[in-house]
């Protein structure tokens, strides 16, 4: 007799029972909770049937299986999180102090307002910068606030100079020091054009024609 794998829908416990062909449809309680159980086709049972490899029972079997055990996976999953949804919802609805409808809104405000900041921002720094470089320049200027603003430059250059060596460098683990990063391979020499002319091949085998012509001897004298 076949050996039938089964699975309580309530307690989630596999047991197997050894019952004839005539009983594999037949209601099976479960032992612990006694509730209606549901039959696995499972890839033992459909190896002890014989049938031969490339039947499509085989197929069918599998593809029932794993649509059995995605729909056991979604309402696992459903009474695990009823509502999974609802810490999206409450997050937005902190976020905006509004329900979760309200949110889209609120974000496409929130986006026109960080924008409008960065470009305050941005106007503000060029506007320094400008009347920096205005004042360096300039012989109307407080003398020590040209004096402020060129130490802010100097300050800024050694900045930009401090930033850029660290960009080069690269920390070694082995050595446990800064290092110059190199690259990992040596670029190949850059050819440059001379201005002459390469020789072709046509141009090599005419000088060798011509070289073997002057060397050959005239008919007229080869027997003197």
């Amino acid at each position: 007799m076949p050996i039938y794998e089964y699975i309580c829908p309530q307690c989630r416990k596999t047991f197997e029972l050894r019952r004839p062909f005539s009983e594999c449809d037949a209601i099976t309680p479960c032992p612990t909770c006694n509730v209606e159980c549901d039959r696995i086709l499972s890839s033992n049972f459909s190896q002890v049937m014989a049938t031969p490899a490339d039947s499509y029972l085989l197929t069918q079997d599998k593809a029932k299986e794993k649509m059995w055990l995605s729909q056991r996976r979604a309402e696992d999953d459903k009474i695990k999180d009823p509502d999974p949804l609802a810490r999206w919802r409450k997050e937005r609805e902190q976020a905006c102090g509004k329900g979760p409808e309200a949110w889209v809104e609120w974000a496409k405000e929130e986006l026109v307002k960080q924008e409008k900041e960065k470009d305050e921002k941005r106007m503000k720094e060029t506007a320094e910068k400008d009347y920096a470089a205005w004042a360096l320049k300039s012989s109307k200027v407080d003398p020590l606030e040209k004096t402020r603003y060129e130490a802010l430059k100097e300050l800024q250059n050694i900045d930009a100079a401090e930033q850029a060596y660290k960009e080069k460098m690269k920390w070694n683990p082995a050595t446990e020091t800064w290092e110059e990063d190199k690259p990992a391979f040596d670029y190949p020499p850059v050819i440059k054009p001379t201005g002459q002319k390469k020789e072709s091949k046509f141009d090599r085998k005419k000088t060798i024609t011509e070289e073997e012509s002057e060397n050959e001897i005239p008919e007229d004298e080869q027997y003197l």
